[in-house]
């Protein structure tokens, strides 16, 4: 299973230090600081490529729309990422490889962002760190570890992640 350590933390970095808006015009500029590319905008998310160099090099955003009734708002709920080559889906427990990944990222974002406001290992390791315009998650299952890069306003979906029971 091949990792882009580097690539992964360098779009984190980008991320914590993005003038975040939430609008969907900041998909391009922070592509562009990312090195990443936009491949495909559409009315509720986009398809992004990032220059990591692992088997699954797309990202996901995902957008939304709601109408007021001073107008339509139309915001980026957050944008999903894997810093890790998948594995194997059909394992019956994360293995070794995701769980060193996952470790290795946690302890690469806690240098660049503070020590994680929640971290829970065990079967369903994650970790979230709170950036102020920009909350980060990291977290690992069966055959895979990816990143959400959350918009705060939309982090409540997230829960509170202090138990096994949200995931």
């Amino acid at each position: 299973m091949q990792v882009d350590i580097e690539r992964a933390t360098r779009a984190i970095r980008e991320a914590a230090m993005f003038d975040w808006t939430w609008g969907v015009d900041d998909l391009d500029s922070f592509c562009t600081r990312a090195g990443w590319e936009l491949a495909e905008l559409r009315k509720k998310g986009a398809t992004l490529t990032t220059n990591l160099e692992v088997n699954r090099t797309d990202a996901i955003a995902y957008i939304s729309s709601g109408a007021y009734p001073f107008g339509t708002v139309t915001q980026l709920q957050l944008i999903s990422f894997y810093p890790a080559d998948i594995g194997d889906l059909d394992a019956s427990e994360i293995g070794s490889q995701e769980m060193g990944i996952f470790l290795d990222l946690r302890e690469r974002i806690s240098s660049l962002m503070g020590q994680p406001i929640f971290a829970l290992t065990g079967p369903h390791p994650v970790a979230r760190w709170n950036g102020g315009r920009v909350v980060i998650l990291l977290r690992a299952y069966v055959g895979q570890v990816h990143i959400d890069i959350v918009n705060p306003e939309n982090a409540v979906w997230l829960g509170d992640l202090d138990s096994d029971d949200n995931f």
